[in-house]
């Protein structure tokens, strides 16, 4: 996604066919399983799946452009003699233009493997 991008859910421009927009959606959710940097992303666009707009739909393509030049990635789970538990965590303060309220996430690795992620909505409004 690009950086500092702010799609509206409620836009005066043309809606997109929903049931394609929903299957798209649906199909990155599933790839999400082993492409842990995409979960941002498809849940950023699975917002908008009840009325999706053409900005959203440019959104999603842009998402499935970058897992067609990336589709080496994924995860590798390698054992090593000397795992190492490796965290980050990171939040987007007031980052949804509707509602105000912010997202945040964390992830923890095991070596070279993800073994636990999260991402998602806060329920309180940032001040």
């Amino acid at each position: 996604m690009e950086k500092g991008l702010k799609v509206l859910a409620k836009t005066d421009s043309k809606a997109v066919h929903e049931l394609v927009y929903k299957q798209l959606v649906g199909r990155l959710i599933y790839i999400t399983s082993t492409r842990h940097d995409l979960s941002f992303v498809v849940r950023f666009i699975s917002i908008f799946m009840i009325a999706p707009k053409v900005e959203h739909e440019t959104t999603t393509k842009r998402v499935l452009r970058y897992v067609k030049g990336t589709l080496d990635f994924g995860i590798l789970y390698i054992r090593n003699k000397d795992p190492r538990l490796c965290g980050y965590t990171n939040s987007d303060w007031e980052g949804s233009v509707d509602d105000r309220k912010s997202t945040s996430g964390y992830v923890f690795s095991l070596s070279t493997g993800v073994v636990t992620w999260t991402n998602k909505k806060q329920h309180a409004v940032a001040l």
